[in-house]
Parts: C-alpha cells; sequence; structure tokens
C-alpha cells in the first residue's frame, strides 16, 4: 500500500511538472517505470540472497546431522567429509548473513529453527537420517560447486 501511495504521489507531481515544462508523456513513462524498476529490482537481489542464505543454511544443518548419525552408529571417521562441508557451508551462510544485515545472534536463531524442523523431519530419530539424504543430498552437493 505503501508503494502505491508513493507511485501515485509521484505521478501527481510529475504530471504537474511535466504540464509546466511542457514534458510529453513519453518522458513521463519513462520516469515511473524506471523508478518501478529500481524497486522491483532491488527487492528481487534481496530474496536471493536470502534465498540463497537459507539454501546454504539448511546444507550445514544437514551435514551436521549426517555427521552426528555416522558418530551414534560408531561410524566416527565416516564424519569427517561431511564435518568439512558442514564447515564450508557455515562459512558461506555466515557470510551472506552478514551481507543481509544480520547479527550472530539472529544466524544461531535461524540455525536452532532449521535444526528443529530437519529433525522433525527425520521424527526425532537419526536412525531416519536417509530422509534427510533423500530430500537434501542432492540439492547440498550441487551448491557446493
Amino acid at each position: 500500500m505503501i508503494i502505491i501511495d508513493a507511485v501515485s504521489a509521484l505521478i501527481t507531481r510529475t504530471r504537474e511538472h511535466a504540464s509546466r515544462s511542457g514534458i510529453g508523456p513519453t518522458c513521463l513513462a519513462l520516469v515511473l517505470f524506471g523508478t518501478l524498476f529500481a524497486n522491483v529490482l532491488a527487492a528481487s537481489e534481496t530474496s536471493t540472497l536470502e534465498s540463497r542464505y537459507n539454501k546454504h543454511l539448511t546444507c550445514a544443518v544437514y551435514h551436521r546431522m549426517v555427521a552426528g548419525s555416522f558418530k551414534r552408529s560408531g561410524k566416527g571417521i565416516l564424519a569427517a567429509p561431511a564435518l568439512d562441508r558442514m564447515t564450508a557451508m557455515i562459512e558461506k551462510s555466515e557470510a551472506m548473513s552478514e551481507a543481509l544485515g544480520n547479527d550472530k545472534a539472529a544466524y544461531l536463531s535461524d540455525w536452532s529453527e532449521t535444526l528443529k524442523r530437519l529433525t522433525a523431519q527425520i521424527n526425532h530419530n537419526y536412525k531416519n537420517i536417509r530422509q534427510l539424504k533423500t530430500r537434501y543430498q542432492t540439492r547440498c552437493t550441487a551448491l557446493q560447486d
């Protein structure tokens, strides 16, 4: 609603200015298009970064849970690659979080929420880790490249 009011006010002011200065409707249309395009572009860049942040954070938590599953089943040696992937995803997601203007507390809160969501997906049982692997393994491998 705020954007609509702002555009409406801009149209009114531009029309008044155009009628006084002799600028035609084509110029008015270009000014409005440029203003709207800049706003849409800025919004899409933020949402794209936010989307990438959420994907990297989810993959970091996924790799942490895979490593935890290996450790719980007595296969700790297999946890090392998952921990390396987790560390790489944490570094990327922390950088994105900072770019979005989040502080460390917000990042940890997002981590906690993501961990709860993924834990619920396996019904709070690490024996069901295969469900996460089916859902996230391909996605997370693609993000690493």
